[in-house]
């Protein structure tokens, strides 16, 4: 999963929601796979 995605530091995390919804649109990300990635994304935990 995380190959998948390109950690850049220059997208924003909108930027990076979208192409993570689009790949769990696509089927190239399951639901446990885009929840666990958006989680990371937006810090889920980290509080």
């Amino acid at each position: 999963m995380a190959s998948r995605l390109k950690h850049d530091d220059s997208g924003s995390q909108v930027d990076q929601l979208k192409q993570l919804s689009e790949l769990h649109a696509s089927g190239a990300l399951s639901d446990g796979e885009f929840a666990a990635a958006k989680a990371k994304l937006l810090g889920a935990g980290s509080v």
